[in-house]
């Protein structure tokens, strides 16, 4: 899901990486998710190609 964040309906002037997981983190919450389980979607997609990431 990293790559919605290629698109320009969730560009939000991020790294692609953390655009696309704030959607997926939006849709799994939206899907009736856990808060916990939405942020490990969340570092799971916004972790995996940098962990320069990490400090936000």
């Amino acid at each position: 899901m990293h790559d919605l964040g290629l698109t320009e309906r969730f560009d939000a002037q991020q790294r692609f990486e953390v655009n696309g997981a704030d959607a997926a983190r939006a849709f799994v919450l939206e899907h009736g998710l856990s808060d916990e389980k939405a942020e490990i979607v969340w570092d799971a997609i916004a972790l995996h190609t940098s962990i320069g990431i990490a400090v936000r």
